[in-house]
């Protein structure tokens, strides 16, 4: 008699076993249809404009805890956290697809968004650098083109003195320490000034001073020259000449030269660059900056050092040494 009952006690407790897996999977399945619920619900209630003009935030996390993960699938628009990095086209219209990954512990789900970028509409009129080059001192110009390299040349001033904007294979200096401070490298800008010759010694460039920032019309817009459309030489060839005519304001092409950086730098001159790979050679050409900027505006060029390079540069000074300086505006491997 006490067997048969331990033998029915026993087969009522594995009869119970499934009914409590059961009641788990159910209670895991309900958690997971809730939350799939949520997320569900929570991306139906996303909105992002349809068109876009410049950079807008993009949702981080919804109701009930949802995350959200944005992705696009061209670079007019960036999404950088929950910041989208617009860049419009001076051409057209840009249609982008945004998606978005929702999340809640376990269950993720995604939607897309179409967004489109509106072309930029430039409204101001204005000349090339080439044209603003040919005016006549005095001349106030609105120019339009890429800065190729920012300048510090006040060696009591942390801040950036002017900088070089290029189009149509020239390049023209911009002059105005608070105007510089808006422009980054690569910025398409349009800026309006008065042409003036650099009034210093030794110094041979044509500007634009008094200047304001018009306009930005594209950011990262990387202007490259076309170096077979410029006169190529040797840093010993161009020191051959002393002559301000020869050079003022012209960009040039040398070909297989070395950049060179001073760990102990002199005014002036903390990068040049050579024909050879030799910091000592008189056959050299400075780089534009002045001595308590510590040639900083210049540390893009780090990666090229002891490297042969091409690279395209515009005179626009000689030192008390007759020796050229000037602005770096392109660099590549030398081929």
């Amino acid at each position: 008699m006490k067997k048969t009952l331990k033998v029915l006690c026993a087969l009522a407790l594995f009869a119970t076993v499934p009914t409590m897996l059961v009641a788990c999977d159910n209670a895991t399945s309900s958690v997971e249809n809730e939350n799939q619920q949520i997320v569900n619900e929570a991306l139906k209630s996303l909105t992002l404009a349809s068109n876009v003009t410049s950079d807008f935030q993009l949702p981080s996390v919804g109701k009930g805890g949802v995350t959200f993960e944005w992705t696009s699938n061209n670079a007019a628009i960036k999404c950088e956290g929950n910041t989208a990095k617009v860049t419009q086209s001076t051409t057209e219209d840009v249609t982008v697809t945004l998606t978005v990954k929702a999340t809640k512990e376990n269950t993720t789900l995604t939607r897309e968004f179409t967004v489109v970028v509106s072309k930029k509409v430039i409204s101001a009129e204005y000349i090339t650098v080439p044209e603003a080059l040919s005016s006549a001192t005095g001349t106030e110009v609105t120019v339009r083109g890429v800065v190729a390299q920012i300048l510090h040349t006040n060696s009591k001033a942390a801040d950036a003195s002017g900088f070089y904007i290029v189009s149509d294979e020239a390049a023209l200096y911009c002059f105005g320490s608070s105007t510089a401070a808006k422009v980054e490298r690569g910025d398409d800008v349009i800026i309006k000034g008065t042409t003036a010759a650099y009034p210093v010694a030794l110094t041979f460039t044509t500007q634009i001073a008094n200047i304001d920032l018009v306009d930005t019309v594209q950011k990262n817009a990387n202007y490259t020259f076309d170096m077979t459309k410029h006169e190529v030489k040797t840093v010993a060839q161009i020191n051959e000449s002393t002559t301000a005519a020869d050079y003022t304001s012209k960009v040039v092409t040398i070909k297989n030269a070395r950049i060179n950086k001073y760990e102990k730098y002199s005014s002036y001159s903390v990068y040049d660059w050579t024909d050879k790979p030799n910091y000592s050679t008189d056959k050299k050409i400075n780089l534009y900056s002045a001595s308590g900027n510590a040639g900083k505006e210049f540390a893009w060029l780090d990666e090229y050092l002891d490297k042969a390079v091409d690279l395209v540069f515009v005179v626009n000074s000689m030192s008390n040494k007759n020796v050229w300086r000037g602005a770096v505006l392109q660099v590549s491997l030398h081929q």
